[in-house]
């Protein structure tokens, strides 16, 4: 990896590691989406739901490091998942796995509310 750009070596793996980028389409899927112009922070989360587990997860995303490589550890974590284990994830969840620091808090919250929004209202 080429720069550390100040973020753990957890982070940069999921940013430059990603295999979770793209768009998922068909009845089954849905998607959480957030738009943050002033922040530039832009992202839809694509989820496949079959017989209430989530067997596969993709995102779009224009944002941070942080935020690319959280939704790429949200996406891998979620697949398998069922919507209560999904609904389980909390931002520290987010934090640890990655090795970010409490000042990135927010980008872990934004998913996790986005995340329990369209699992909540599907």
């Amino acid at each position: 990896m080429p720069f550390n750009l100040g973020y753990s070596q957890q982070t940069l793996h999921y940013f430059y590691q990603r295999q979770h980028g793209g768009i998922l389409q068909g009845d089954d899927v849905i998607c959480a989406r957030h738009v943050n112009e002033q922040q530039s922070e832009i992202f839809n989360l694509y989820l496949q739901l079959k017989v209430g587990k989530i067997t596969a997860a993709r995102f779009q995303a224009s944002g941070s490091v942080a935020l690319l490589a959280s939704l790429e550890f949200v996406c891998g974590y979620l697949e398998g998942k069922t919507r209560v284990d999904a609904l389980a994830l909390k931002s520290q969840d987010i934090l640890t796995a990655l090795e970010l620091s409490d000042f990135k808090r927010h980008t872990a919250n934004l998913i996790c509310r986005a995340l329990q929004g369209v699992i909540q209202n599907e």
